[in-house]
């Protein structure tokens, strides 16, 4: 069978690590990155409707009825909850941005393919760090779309690397497109930029005229340091492009997420020079229709109950991920293990750890069969070999019991493996 796609690992990826688990549903996961639970109660998710429903009568001078009815339809491509989402925005990021600058969508995934599809020709180039989420390079790669990687270091961006690969794509004839940035507890290694990376990445994606799709799942979970501004509240000529998402915060179920971009402050948006969020909406129509109207009225009446803001909820939840990080770093300590080394964040569900061996697939196999616990090879979202040797652990879904059960059976994995290595 032909495919109009080359095969590549990174295909393979995802589906790797949905079966591992089912394969070995006795192994104790520290691979997945799924939160350790949503802020969302799915028995009340009839209430949330009906005030989303009020909410929205109001608004279009409408019958409670007859929003009902509309929320059950297809309805409009960019959304019916923006202004809420505007308000949320707001009152979390302390960003303005209008109603008509955010779409809606079916998770960040489609975010990632809206713009993917939307921006790039035939000669443009996606720049991404290595390693890097395997949700948009699996993309680039389905969509024939040329990835240039710039080496992280484990303490993640070097800008100085970013200025080479725009610098290389030049020298090929071709265009950086687009670079594809975590700033906030980058997965898969974990760390976050500073604020002098974030206005050092924006000037010089301004002066080479790139845009920056800045990916945000972990930005809320932050339990140290100081906040970071987003990229995109420091941005004003429209170079960033904002993917956010509440699976990671209300419900992965809800599968809700939001692109932002706002037109340059010294443009004005024409016909001839229309906002990059109604030509998203286009390429959405065709992907999807449109984000369902059920999950939109959910998450809407959730946030209008909450006043806006999921602040005081999520600071709960962060102190739990800051209880799991803390339990996982003080297990790996007590284990005391001899060259293992790793990088604990300040936030995020993820921890990254480093051996002096290989651990690849086949050894995430063993791990899983013959020490019953699963842990993600680095390898999987890196182009080189530098990371052949860093496993991802999460932290964020596993009990607090497990994830210490978890720990001790990975570490004799490595204890094995050391052993074996010196002899």
């Amino acid at each position: 069978m032909t495919l109009a796609y080359e095969n590549h690992k990174y295909l393979e990826v995802m589906c790797f690590l949905n079966d591992i688990s089912e394969r070995f549903p006795d192994a104790i996961s520290l691979a997945s990155g799924r939160p350790v639970k949503g802020l969302l109660d799915v028995n009340a998710a009839g209430d949330y409707i009906k005030v989303f429903a009020e909410h929205y009568a109001n608004k279009t001078e409408k019958s409670t009825s007859a929003v009902l009815s509309l929320i059950n339809q297809y309805g409009s491509t960019a959304g019916i909850i923006n202004d809420i989402v505007s308000e949320y925005l707001l009152q979390i990021e302390l960003v303005e941005c209008e109603e008509d600058n955010i779409l809606l969508t079916n998770g960040a995934q489609e975010s990632m393919a809206i713009c993917l599809t939307s921006l790039f020709t035939e000669g443009d180039v996606l720049l991404a760090l290595d390693p890097a989420y395997v949700g948009i390079t699996g993309l680039a790669k389905i969509n024939n779309i040329d990835i240039q990687y710039v080496s992280a270091s484990p303490r993640g961006l070097d800008i100085e690397k970013v200025k080479e690969a725009i610098e290389n794509c030049k020298r090929s004839g071709l265009r950086a497109k687009a670079i594809y940035l975590v700033p906030d507890f980058y997965n898969p290694i974990g760390p976050s930029m500073t604020l002098e990376q974030r206005v050092a990445i924006i000037e010089l994606c301004k002066r080479e005229g790139i845009y920056i799709l800045e990916d945000s799942p972990y930005r809320q979970f932050r339990f140290e340091g100081r906040d970071i501004p987003s990229m995109f509240s420091i941005d004003d000529e429209g170079w960033v492009i904002y993917l956010g998402t509440f699976s990671k915060t209300l419900s992965p179920g809800v599968r809700m997420g939001y692109l932002l971009h706002k037109s340059s402050s010294h443009q004005q948006v024409t016909r001839d020079m229309p906002s990059l969020i109604s030509e998203f909406t286009k390429v959405k129509s065709f992907i999807s229709v449109n984000t369902s109207q059920i999950a939109q009225a959910i998450v809407g009446g959730y946030l209008l109950s909450a006043g806006g803001s999921l602040k005081n909820a999520l600071n709960t939840v962060c102190n739990e991920y800051k209880v799991r990080r803390d339990t996982l770093d003080t297990r790996l300590l007590k284990n005391t293990l001899k060259n293992i080394s790793w990088f604990t964040p300040e936030g995020g569900f993820f921890i990254s750890l480093r051996c002096p061996f290989e651990f690849k697939e086949e050894d995430a196999l063993i791990c899983a069969k013959e020490y019953g616990v699963i842990a993600v090879p680095l390898s999987f979202f890196s182009e080189s070999s530098q990371f052949n040797n860093y496993i991802r652990l999460s932290y964020s879904y596993a009990s607090l019991e497990n994830l210490e059960t978890g720990i001790d059976r990975l570490s004799n994995f490595l204890r094995d493996n050391l052993y074996n290595a010196a002899n």
